[in-house]
């Protein structure tokens, strides 16, 4: 396991409480690699010989008895109400500010990610600025309807670096389900599934 998928799992597992030792784990199954704190998933393909199925703990490496939870499968859609394609290294040149977004006052960062059919903007009104910031970028292969929807900021920088990081050549495929469903982020072997959050007016 190369050094910036370790460091994405482990993004993920660190989160996970102690009373579920077994999402501490990367699961490992038919070469598929999956870590999940109920919040967000990572899938990554073709990380191990097919036939394969264990637990990994990455604190100490070891094997972890347990059934991984089965719903993981079947979690990544397969059809899309919206989707687009962004250079990774647009995404990689926008993290700084979609971190700043991540400044928070007492309380998560959320961010509005909207879409249309040339441009993605990322917004968030609470960060310690306490004004609304922005920041657009271009798009291609625009399929579907607009869609606007919120997560937290945290969560969706985390995502772009592990998608992007030394990939920064390659194309992210974006695509959403609905504002309320699941979204993923895509390239070659590796699925980033987000979950969104709702705001009440």
């Amino acid at each position: 396991m190369n050094s910036d998928l370790e460091r994405a799992f482990k993004v993920i597992i660190k989160s996970v409480s102690l009373t579920r030792p077994i999402l501490q784990c990367v699961h490992f199954e038919d070469g598929v690699a999956t870590a999940t704190d109920s919040h967000r998933m990572i899938r990554v393909k073709d990380m191990v010989p097919k036939g394969l199925n264990f637990n990994l703990n990455l604190a100490d490496f070891s094997f972890e008895e347990g059934n991984y939870p089965e719903e993981v499968n079947n979690l990544i859609p397969t059809e899309f109400a919206a989707g687009f394609t962004v250079r990774a290294s647009d995404l990689l040149s926008a993290l700084p500010i979609i971190k700043v977004l991540d400044l928070g006052v007492n309380r998560q960062a959320i961010i509005c990610i909207s879409v249309d059919s040339n441009k993605v903007t990322l917004s968030s009104n609470s960060g310690i600025l306490r004004s609304t910031q922005s920041i657009s970028l271009a798009i291609d292969d625009f399929k579907g309807e607009p869609i606007e929807l919120y997560c937290a900021t945290k969560y969706f920088a985390d995502a772009i670096t592990a998608v992007c990081t030394g990939h920064k050549f390659e194309l992210i495929h974006f695509g959403f389900v609905s504002k309320l469903r699941p979204f993923v982020l895509s390239r070659d072997k590796m699925d980033y599934l987000l979950t969104p959050v709702r705001i009440f007016d």
